[in-house]
Protein backbone atom coordinates (compact mmCIF):
# COMPACT_ATOMS: atom_id res chain seq x y z
CA UNK A 1 0.00 0.00 0.00
CA UNK A 2 2.64 2.12 0.95
CA UNK A 3 4.67 1.60 -2.57
CA UNK A 4 1.43 2.73 -4.84
CA UNK A 5 1.09 5.63 -2.21
CA UNK A 6 4.50 6.77 -3.10
CA UNK A 7 3.88 6.46 -6.82
CA UNK A 8 1.02 8.48 -5.93
CA UNK A 9 2.49 10.88 -4.37
CA UNK A 10 5.80 10.61 -6.78
CA UNK A 11 2.89 11.30 -9.76
CA UNK A 12 1.48 14.42 -7.98
CA UNK A 13 5.00 16.07 -7.29
CA UNK A 14 5.89 15.74 -11.28
CA UNK A 15 2.79 16.90 -12.27
CA UNK A 16 2.74 19.99 -10.12
CA UNK A 17 6.81 20.51 -11.16
CA UNK A 18 5.50 19.99 -14.51
CA UNK A 19 2.99 22.83 -14.17
CA UNK A 20 4.63 25.47 -12.89
CA UNK A 21 7.53 25.33 -15.30
CA UNK A 22 4.55 25.11 -17.94
CA UNK A 23 2.53 27.95 -17.18
CA UNK A 24 5.88 29.81 -15.58
CA UNK A 25 7.08 29.28 -19.66
CA UNK A 26 3.45 30.11 -20.69
CA UNK A 27 3.92 33.39 -18.42
CA UNK A 28 7.45 34.13 -19.95
CA UNK A 29 6.20 34.07 -23.41
CA UNK A 30 3.48 36.19 -22.94
CA UNK A 31 4.93 39.01 -20.88
CA UNK A 32 8.57 39.20 -22.59
CA UNK A 33 8.61 37.08 -26.32
CA UNK A 34 4.39 37.02 -27.21
CA UNK A 35 4.38 34.34 -29.94
CA UNK A 36 1.34 35.76 -32.81
CA UNK A 37 -1.15 33.21 -33.69
CA UNK A 38 -1.85 32.10 -37.13
CA UNK A 39 -4.10 34.52 -39.37
CA UNK A 40 -3.90 32.28 -42.36
CA UNK A 41 -6.23 29.64 -43.21
CA UNK A 42 -6.31 27.02 -46.05
CA UNK A 43 -7.62 28.25 -49.77
CA UNK A 44 -8.87 25.63 -51.98
CA UNK A 45 -7.45 28.34 -55.08
CA UNK A 46 -4.72 30.60 -53.93
CA UNK A 47 -3.05 27.92 -51.47
CA UNK A 48 -3.59 29.95 -48.47
CA UNK A 49 -5.26 33.11 -46.98
CA UNK A 50 -5.65 35.59 -44.54
CA UNK A 51 -8.48 34.69 -42.32
CA UNK A 52 -11.82 37.71 -42.56
CA UNK A 53 -12.94 39.63 -40.24
CA UNK A 54 -10.24 38.81 -37.95
CA UNK A 55 -8.57 40.80 -35.37
CA UNK A 56 -5.45 40.30 -33.87
CA UNK A 57 -5.48 41.89 -30.55
CA UNK A 58 -1.93 40.79 -29.86
CA UNK A 59 1.62 41.63 -30.63
CA UNK A 60 5.45 40.73 -30.38
CA UNK A 61 8.86 41.97 -30.21
CA UNK A 62 8.57 42.81 -34.27
CA UNK A 63 4.77 43.50 -34.98
CA UNK A 64 3.98 46.64 -32.66
CA UNK A 65 0.87 47.46 -34.30
CA UNK A 66 -2.75 45.93 -33.65
CA UNK A 67 -4.24 44.91 -37.38
CA UNK A 68 -7.47 43.00 -38.74
CA UNK A 69 -8.91 41.60 -41.69
CA UNK A 70 -11.46 43.02 -43.70
CA UNK A 71 -14.48 40.45 -45.42
CA UNK A 72 -12.14 39.33 -48.28
CA UNK A 73 -9.33 38.45 -46.17
CA UNK A 74 -7.06 41.61 -46.85
CA UNK A 75 -5.34 43.95 -44.32
CA UNK A 76 -7.94 47.10 -45.28
CA UNK A 77 -10.89 48.87 -44.36
CA UNK A 78 -14.27 47.91 -46.13
CA UNK A 79 -14.74 48.85 -49.95
CA UNK A 80 -18.00 48.54 -52.01
CA UNK A 81 -17.43 46.39 -55.39
CA UNK A 82 -18.81 49.94 -57.27
CA UNK A 83 -16.60 52.01 -57.79
CA UNK A 84 -17.59 55.49 -56.49
CA UNK A 85 -18.03 58.19 -59.45
CA UNK A 86 -14.98 60.51 -60.38
CA UNK A 87 -12.58 58.39 -57.88
CA UNK A 88 -9.50 56.74 -59.41
CA UNK A 89 -9.29 53.40 -57.81
CA UNK A 90 -5.93 51.89 -57.26
CA UNK A 91 -5.57 47.89 -56.78
CA UNK A 92 -1.97 46.90 -54.93
CA UNK A 93 -0.83 43.42 -54.96
CA UNK A 94 1.61 42.03 -53.15
CA UNK A 95 3.01 39.61 -50.26
CA UNK A 96 3.72 40.50 -46.52
CA UNK A 97 4.81 43.98 -47.81
CA UNK A 98 1.64 44.72 -48.90
CA UNK A 99 -0.39 42.67 -45.98
CA UNK A 100 1.52 45.57 -44.11
CA UNK A 101 1.66 43.71 -40.40
CA UNK A 102 4.79 45.10 -39.41
CA UNK A 103 3.47 48.68 -39.13
CA UNK A 104 0.30 50.80 -38.52
CA UNK A 105 -1.94 50.89 -41.54
CA UNK A 106 -2.00 54.59 -42.11
CA UNK A 107 2.15 54.18 -41.74
CA UNK A 108 1.89 51.43 -44.86
CA UNK A 109 3.72 52.81 -48.34
CA UNK A 110 0.49 52.36 -50.18
CA UNK A 111 -1.54 54.34 -47.45
CA UNK A 112 1.17 57.36 -47.63
CA UNK A 113 0.56 57.03 -51.61
CA UNK A 114 -2.60 57.53 -51.06
CA UNK A 115 -2.92 60.22 -48.85
CA UNK A 116 0.06 61.84 -51.04
CA UNK A 117 -2.29 61.90 -54.59
CA UNK A 118 -5.46 63.15 -52.63
CA UNK A 119 -3.49 66.10 -50.57
CA UNK A 120 -2.72 67.02 -55.08
CA UNK A 121 -6.40 67.11 -55.27
CA UNK A 122 -6.88 63.50 -56.55
CA UNK A 123 -10.17 61.35 -55.82
CA UNK A 124 -8.10 58.50 -55.41
CA UNK A 125 -8.76 54.93 -53.40
CA UNK A 126 -6.07 52.59 -52.36
CA UNK A 127 -7.40 49.00 -52.00
CA UNK A 128 -4.77 46.57 -50.64
CA UNK A 129 -4.55 42.69 -51.86
CA UNK A 130 -1.60 41.48 -50.38
CA UNK A 131 -1.34 38.18 -48.60
CA UNK A 132 1.57 37.04 -46.38
CA UNK A 133 3.94 34.68 -48.33
CA UNK A 134 2.65 35.06 -51.65
CA UNK A 135 4.83 34.80 -54.73
CA UNK A 136 3.53 36.24 -58.05
CA UNK A 137 1.81 33.02 -58.98
CA UNK A 138 -0.69 33.52 -56.38
CA UNK A 139 -0.69 37.17 -57.02
CA UNK A 140 -1.97 37.09 -60.64
CA UNK A 141 -5.17 34.59 -59.36
CA UNK A 142 -5.27 36.72 -56.46
CA UNK A 143 -5.58 39.85 -58.98
CA UNK A 144 -8.14 38.00 -61.40
CA UNK A 145 -10.25 36.28 -58.42
CA UNK A 146 -10.81 39.67 -56.15
CA UNK A 147 -9.00 42.54 -57.02
CA UNK A 148 -10.88 42.74 -60.90
CA UNK A 149 -14.06 43.22 -59.56
CA UNK A 150 -13.57 46.47 -57.36
CA UNK A 151 -12.80 47.97 -60.91
CA UNK A 152 -9.47 49.67 -60.46
CA UNK A 153 -8.15 51.57 -63.06
CA UNK A 154 -4.53 50.94 -62.21
CA UNK A 155 -2.59 47.76 -60.69
CA UNK A 156 0.34 48.11 -59.24
CA UNK A 157 2.59 44.81 -58.69
CA UNK A 158 4.76 45.13 -55.41
CA UNK A 159 7.95 43.02 -56.28
CA UNK A 160 10.42 41.47 -53.89
CA UNK A 161 13.27 39.55 -55.55
CA UNK A 162 14.67 38.15 -52.24
CA UNK A 163 11.92 35.62 -52.41
CA UNK A 164 8.91 36.29 -55.16
CA UNK A 165 11.43 34.32 -57.73
CA UNK A 166 11.96 31.24 -55.22
CA UNK A 167 8.50 31.70 -54.39
CA UNK A 168 7.87 31.06 -58.16
CA UNK A 169 9.40 27.51 -58.41
CA UNK A 170 7.82 24.01 -56.73
CA UNK A 171 12.07 22.98 -57.21
CA UNK A 172 13.32 25.94 -55.36
CA UNK A 173 10.12 26.48 -52.46
CA UNK A 174 9.36 22.84 -51.98
CA UNK A 175 6.35 23.45 -50.75
CA UNK A 176 3.18 21.67 -51.67
CA UNK A 177 0.06 24.11 -50.61
CA UNK A 178 0.77 26.93 -53.01
CA UNK A 179 -0.36 26.87 -56.39
CA UNK A 180 2.72 27.36 -58.77
CA UNK A 181 2.71 28.09 -62.64
CA UNK A 182 5.36 26.25 -65.18
CA UNK A 183 6.52 26.84 -68.79
CA UNK A 184 6.02 24.03 -71.16
CA UNK A 185 8.74 23.27 -73.86
CA UNK A 186 7.59 25.95 -75.88
CA UNK A 187 8.05 28.75 -73.53
CA UNK A 188 4.22 29.33 -73.01
CA UNK A 189 3.28 29.32 -69.32
CA UNK A 190 0.47 27.09 -67.65
CA UNK A 191 -0.37 26.51 -63.97
CA UNK A 192 0.25 23.57 -62.65
CA UNK A 193 -2.50 21.37 -61.36
CA UNK A 194 -3.37 22.21 -57.71
CA UNK A 195 -4.95 20.43 -55.04
CA UNK A 196 -4.62 21.43 -50.64
CA UNK A 197 -2.84 18.73 -49.07
CA UNK A 198 -5.53 16.56 -46.62
CA UNK A 199 -2.68 17.48 -44.25
CA UNK A 200 -2.70 20.90 -44.11
CA UNK A 201 -7.16 21.13 -44.13
CA UNK A 202 -6.72 18.27 -41.03
CA UNK A 203 -4.64 20.58 -39.43
CA UNK A 204 -6.54 23.76 -40.00
CA UNK A 205 -9.70 21.66 -38.83
CA UNK A 206 -8.30 20.26 -35.62
CA UNK A 207 -10.10 21.33 -32.55
CA UNK A 208 -7.08 19.86 -30.57
CA UNK A 209 -4.77 21.91 -32.63
CA UNK A 210 -7.27 25.21 -32.24
CA UNK A 211 -7.67 24.76 -28.32
CA UNK A 212 -3.77 24.58 -27.68
CA UNK A 213 -2.30 26.69 -30.66
CA UNK A 214 -4.64 29.54 -30.31
CA UNK A 215 -4.87 29.91 -26.36
CA UNK A 216 -1.10 29.17 -25.47
CA UNK A 217 2.37 31.24 -26.34
CA UNK A 218 4.48 28.26 -25.27
CA UNK A 219 2.66 25.97 -27.67
CA UNK A 220 2.67 27.93 -30.92
CA UNK A 221 6.17 28.83 -29.75
CA UNK A 222 7.30 25.20 -29.89
CA UNK A 223 5.06 24.81 -33.04
CA UNK A 224 7.54 27.36 -35.08
CA UNK A 225 10.47 25.38 -34.00
CA UNK A 226 9.34 22.22 -35.27
CA UNK A 227 9.30 23.68 -38.63
CA UNK A 228 13.08 23.39 -38.86
CA UNK A 229 12.81 19.33 -37.64
CA UNK A 230 11.31 17.30 -39.47
CA UNK A 231 10.82 14.69 -37.25
CA UNK A 232 9.48 16.72 -34.88
CA UNK A 233 6.79 18.03 -37.93
CA UNK A 234 5.79 14.79 -38.37
CA UNK A 235 5.15 13.16 -35.49
CA UNK A 236 2.93 16.77 -34.26
CA UNK A 237 1.14 16.18 -38.10
CA UNK A 238 -0.02 12.57 -36.96
CA UNK A 239 -2.48 14.09 -34.40
CA UNK A 240 -3.09 16.76 -36.86
CA UNK A 241 -0.83 20.09 -35.12
CA UNK A 242 1.29 20.32 -38.53
CA UNK A 243 1.44 19.33 -41.93
CA UNK A 244 3.38 16.28 -43.58
CA UNK A 245 6.62 17.20 -45.11
CA UNK A 246 9.85 15.61 -46.69
CA UNK A 247 12.20 18.61 -45.81
CA UNK A 248 12.42 21.80 -44.05
CA UNK A 249 15.44 23.00 -46.33
CA UNK A 250 15.06 25.41 -49.46
CA UNK A 251 16.72 23.41 -52.52
CA UNK A 252 19.38 26.18 -53.11
CA UNK A 253 20.84 28.96 -51.83
CA UNK A 254 18.07 31.86 -51.47
CA UNK A 255 20.80 34.40 -52.19
CA UNK A 256 21.38 33.34 -55.87
CA UNK A 257 19.23 36.11 -57.19
CA UNK A 258 22.33 37.97 -56.98
CA UNK A 259 24.68 35.34 -58.35
CA UNK A 260 26.44 36.68 -62.07
CA UNK A 261 26.11 33.30 -62.94
CA UNK A 262 22.79 32.16 -62.02
CA UNK A 263 21.97 28.31 -61.69
CA UNK A 264 19.53 26.93 -64.25
CA UNK A 265 17.03 26.28 -61.70
CA UNK A 266 17.06 30.04 -60.91
CA UNK A 267 16.76 31.07 -64.41
CA UNK A 268 14.06 28.61 -64.58
CA UNK A 269 11.99 30.32 -62.07
CA UNK A 270 13.33 33.95 -63.61
CA UNK A 271 11.53 33.24 -66.90
CA UNK A 272 8.50 32.06 -65.24
CA UNK A 273 8.51 35.29 -63.49
CA UNK A 274 8.77 37.52 -65.82
CA UNK A 275 6.19 35.19 -67.69
CA UNK A 276 3.51 35.66 -64.54
CA UNK A 277 4.26 39.31 -64.67
CA UNK A 278 3.18 39.56 -68.72
CA UNK A 279 0.07 37.43 -67.29
CA UNK A 280 -0.89 40.38 -64.80
CA UNK A 281 0.08 43.08 -67.38
CA UNK A 282 -2.49 41.20 -70.15
CA UNK A 283 -4.80 40.29 -67.37
CA UNK A 284 -5.03 44.45 -65.98
CA UNK A 285 -4.81 45.51 -69.66
CA UNK A 286 -7.85 43.22 -71.14
CA UNK A 287 -10.11 44.94 -68.22
CA UNK A 288 -9.10 48.45 -69.44
CA UNK A 289 -6.87 48.56 -66.29
CA UNK A 290 -3.13 50.65 -66.19
CA UNK A 291 -0.31 48.13 -65.22
CA UNK A 292 2.81 49.24 -62.69
CA UNK A 293 5.72 47.02 -61.61
CA UNK A 294 7.19 48.67 -58.68
CA UNK A 295 10.06 46.91 -57.09
CA UNK A 296 10.97 46.82 -53.33
CA UNK A 297 14.22 46.62 -51.94
CA UNK A 298 15.77 44.00 -49.83
CA UNK A 299 17.76 44.40 -46.84
CA UNK A 300 20.95 42.91 -48.45
CA UNK A 301 21.14 45.33 -51.53
CA UNK A 302 20.28 48.31 -49.47
CA UNK A 303 22.89 47.52 -46.49
CA UNK A 304 26.91 47.02 -47.37
CA UNK A 305 27.76 45.27 -44.06
CA UNK A 306 24.96 42.85 -45.04
CA UNK A 307 26.35 42.25 -48.80
CA UNK A 308 29.58 42.14 -47.64
CA UNK A 309 29.06 39.18 -44.98
CA UNK A 310 26.81 37.43 -47.96
CA UNK A 311 29.99 37.96 -50.45
CA UNK A 312 32.54 36.21 -47.71
CA UNK A 313 29.65 33.53 -47.11
CA UNK A 314 30.14 32.86 -50.94
CA UNK A 315 33.60 33.12 -50.99
CA UNK A 316 34.56 32.36 -55.32
CA UNK A 317 30.72 33.21 -56.37
CA UNK A 318 30.48 36.20 -57.96
CA UNK A 319 27.79 38.27 -57.12
CA UNK A 320 26.02 41.80 -58.33
CA UNK A 321 23.49 43.24 -55.46
CA UNK A 322 22.04 44.82 -58.55
CA UNK A 323 21.02 41.92 -60.37
CA UNK A 324 17.80 41.80 -60.14
CA UNK A 325 17.32 45.59 -60.99
CA UNK A 326 19.41 45.17 -63.82
CA UNK A 327 17.35 42.34 -65.02
CA UNK A 328 13.93 43.46 -64.23
CA UNK A 329 15.05 46.85 -65.97
CA UNK A 330 15.59 45.34 -69.17
CA UNK A 331 13.07 42.99 -69.28
CA UNK A 332 10.42 46.45 -68.33
CA UNK A 333 12.31 48.27 -71.42
CA UNK A 334 11.71 45.20 -73.80
CA UNK A 335 8.20 44.71 -73.03
CA UNK A 336 6.51 47.89 -72.84
CA UNK A 337 5.90 47.94 -68.90
CA UNK A 338 6.23 50.91 -66.92
CA UNK A 339 8.59 50.24 -63.95
CA UNK A 340 9.61 51.59 -60.73
CA UNK A 341 12.20 50.76 -58.36
CA UNK A 342 12.71 51.83 -54.59
CA UNK A 343 16.46 50.40 -54.81
CA UNK A 344 17.99 53.75 -55.26
CA UNK A 345 16.12 55.90 -52.75
CA UNK A 346 16.17 53.30 -50.04
CA UNK A 347 20.33 53.45 -50.40
CA UNK A 348 20.23 56.88 -50.03
CA UNK A 349 17.86 56.67 -46.67
CA UNK A 350 20.29 54.09 -45.35
CA UNK A 351 23.20 56.14 -45.98
CA UNK A 352 21.37 59.11 -43.43
CA UNK A 353 21.68 56.40 -41.17
CA UNK A 354 18.24 55.89 -41.10
CA UNK A 355 17.13 52.39 -40.68
CA UNK A 356 15.63 50.53 -43.81
CA UNK A 357 15.09 47.18 -42.95
CA UNK A 358 14.49 46.64 -39.16
CA UNK A 359 16.87 43.54 -37.94
CA UNK A 360 14.03 42.11 -36.47
CA UNK A 361 11.28 41.75 -38.97
CA UNK A 362 13.42 42.84 -42.43
CA UNK A 363 10.43 44.61 -44.46
CA UNK A 364 10.53 48.50 -44.35
CA UNK A 365 10.84 50.50 -41.80
CA UNK A 366 7.87 53.40 -41.30
CA UNK A 367 10.46 56.03 -42.55
CA UNK A 368 10.81 53.60 -45.80
CA UNK A 369 7.30 53.48 -45.94
CA UNK A 370 6.89 56.98 -45.96
CA UNK A 371 9.85 57.35 -48.67
CA UNK A 372 8.13 54.56 -50.69
CA UNK A 373 4.83 56.48 -50.70
CA UNK A 374 6.26 59.94 -52.41
CA UNK A 375 8.43 57.38 -55.10
CA UNK A 376 4.90 55.86 -56.06
CA UNK A 377 2.79 58.91 -55.78
CA UNK A 378 5.37 61.37 -57.34
CA UNK A 379 5.62 58.84 -60.20
CA UNK A 380 2.07 58.69 -60.77
CA UNK A 381 1.33 62.15 -60.88
CA UNK A 382 4.15 62.80 -63.37
CA UNK A 383 3.81 59.05 -65.41
CA UNK A 384 -0.41 58.20 -65.10
CA UNK A 385 -2.65 61.06 -63.70
CA UNK A 386 -0.88 63.95 -65.50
Amino acid sequence: MSKIKNIIIGFGISLITFLILFFGTEFYFRLFNPQIKSFLKPDLVLGTKHIPNMILEESDSCVEAIFSFNSEGMRDIEHSIEKPEGVYRIAIIGDSYVAAMHYNFEDAFFKQMESNLNKKGKRVEVLSFGVSGFGTAQEYLLLRDYALKYSPDLVILSFFSANDIRNNSFELEKSPNMPYASLDNSGNLFFNDFKISNSYLNQYNSKLRTLFFDKLHVVRYIYRLSNKSIPFRNLLARFNLHTQTESTEKSTDSYAVYFKDIPLEWEQAWKTTESLILKIKKESEDNGVGFLLFSLSNPEQVSQELFSQLEKSHEGIELDKYEPEKRLLEFTNKNNIKYLSALSAMESLNYQKIVVHPSCHEHWSKEANHLAGNLLSDYILKNILN
